[in-house]
């Protein structure tokens, strides 16, 4: 989630616009949340997952890994402090496991 890991992913894009290469950052692009997964799904070659305290009950974030997962998208996770992989428990009530007050519906 972006609180956990902005300063890192904003020198990575930094790191790579010097090598020659771009770098959708999704929390620069929130304007349009319409338009996220088809973004991961037709103008990335590679997404890299920070892997934040919150960022697996995040619905978008969520949404972006399992938009990469199902085109087949190469991944990359950065396994942030405070990452704690999710349980059987979170994985059978999903409801709850996610936020769903942090997206609007």
């Amino acid at each position: 989630h972006k609180r956990d890991a902005s300063a890192q992913v904003r020198y990575l894009k930094i790191l790579l616009g010097s090598q020659g290469h771009s770098a959708f950052v999704d929390s620069d692009n929130l304007t349009n949340l319409d338009t996220l997964f088809s973004i991961i799904q037709n103008s990335i070659k590679q997404l890299v997952v920070y892997l934040t305290k919150d960022v697996l009950t995040r619905p978008w974030c969520a949404g972006e890994i399992a938009t990469a997962t199902a085109k087949g998208l190469r991944m990359a996770a950065v396994q942030c402090a405070g990452f704690v992989r999710p349980t059987h428990l979170n994985e059978d009530n999903l409801l709850e496991y996610l936020d769903l007050a942090s997206m609007p519906l």
